[in-house]
């Protein structure tokens, strides 16, 4: 998984694997869910709308539902 940019405005783009098929969540450093998506299919890139975080460092963890293939990345929002 590739996130760009980072640091980010609040606007992530979010790249998978060729036939990723799953969600996301992204979570603030104490580990607390901070927002959460619906399944989405393919590579993208998606872009998510986090504007309305805070600024600060988040991790992002997306799970493939057919695999079961974890995938993570640490992001900044400036």
């Amino acid at each position: 998984m590739n996130v760009f940019p980072n640091p980010s405005d609040g606007r992530l783009n979010l790249v998978f694997p060729e036939g990723f098929e799953g969600g996301y969540l992204v979570r603030d450093l104490q580990g607390r869910e901070i927002h959460k998506s619906g399944i989405i299919s393919g590579s993208g890139p998606f872009e998510a709308d986090l504007q309305e975080l805070r600024s600060g460092v988040y991790f992002i963890q997306a799970v493939d539902e057919v695999t079961g293939k974890a995938y993570s990345a640490k992001f900044l929002i400036k």
